[in-house]
């Protein structure tokens, strides 16, 4: 018996009232963590205090097992919204699979789908891998060759793959650009689908969150104990504990991860020419196109077509 039967079965004996009845599928660097604040600060609505638990990915936290995931809602209480929010489900060809388990488990979920101009989506995501270390290569080369910048800006490609197992009404869209341009009407439009009451405002949403710029004053090792410690769920104290630790290891010369290179979110390097975002749209073309037909007639995919 594989795991995603045992799990099912699993599923059946139990009652599912304190799992998630929500999730923010991605799509990286489109406005997700701000989205997560805005559901957070809602009263009738749950998030865990992790952003990110990546349970229905293989390589990540699926191996925890049902209870592990079951936990992370233990203290939503009485909230009719309880939800997470991870970029990695929509990062398919690298994360195959999550659908299909997110099917098996979750077959009722409501599911949020923030999307961003797919060529600024793979400039931010490009200038966040180079700021936390992981990216070195000029923009020329990275985008080209990594075929995970283009992949998680490919809309419908990843849409069409959680269509394939749930039906388009729970699917909810919103731009990046929506929540930048009218935050309060994209998040009551949020709330509406949801179920939660729209009227109700948090009092961070005049406060964009996570801005990639404002990584650049983080020393490489901190980045690195953060990283640590979201793949070991710390939070708090802890992760904050984690993240001095390495920062004064570095600054005192004990051996600590670092990060060769890393530059600031400023650097015009970051900037993807005229020719390259012309390559980008070439590339992204097709799915453009089918990712109109998901979205309302006056929608003009981002003026790339």
């Amino acid at each position: 018996m594989d795991r995603v039967t045992t799990v099912t079965a699993e599923l059946t004996r139990r009652s599912a009232h304190d799992l998630p009845n929500f999730v923010v599928i991605g799509a990286m660097k489109a406005g997700t963590t701000s989205l997560y604040q805005y559901l957070k600060g809602h009263d009738q609505v749950f998030m865990p205090a992790t952003k990110e638990l990546d349970f229905f990915v293989a390589e990540s936290n699926w191996c925890r097992g049902i209870d592990w995931y079951r936990r992370q809602f233990h203290a939503a209480g009485a909230a009719p919204a309880r939800g997470e929010a991870s970029t990695l489900y929509t990062q398919y060809p690298t994360h195959e699979g999550v659908p299909e388990r997110m099917a098996r488990i979750l077959p009722g979920v409501r599911l949020v789908y923030v999307v961003r101009d797919p060529i600024e989506r793979i400039r931010s995501h490009y200038e966040h891998l180079v700021i936390t270390g992981a990216e070195r290569r000029p923009p020329e080369v990275a985008v080209l060759e990594n075929p995970v910048y283009l992949e998680s800006s490919k809309y419908a490609m990843q849409l069409q793959r959680y269509l394939d197992h749930f039906p388009r009404e729970q699917i909810l869209i919103v731009t990046s650009e929506a929540l930048k341009v009218d935050r309060t009407a994209a998040v009551r439009q949020v709330y509406e689908f949801l179920g939660v009451d729209p009227t109700q405002l948090p009092e961070v949403l005049d406060t964009e969150f996570y801005q990639t710029a404002r990584r650049r004053t983080y020393p490489p090792a901190v980045l690195w104990a953060r990283r640590l410690a979201k793949r070991h769920m710390l939070q708090g104290e802890r992760a904050k504990v984690l993240a001095e630790t390495m920062l004064a290891r570095a600054t005192s010369g004990g051996r600590a991860p670092t990060s060769a290179g890393v530059q600031d979110a400023s650097d015009k390097s970051h900037v993807l020419t005229s020719e390259l975002r012309r390559k980008l749209v070439d590339q992204l073309r097709d799915d453009l196109d089918r990712f109109r037909r998901h979205m309302p007639a006056d929608f003009d995919c981002w003026g790339l077509t």
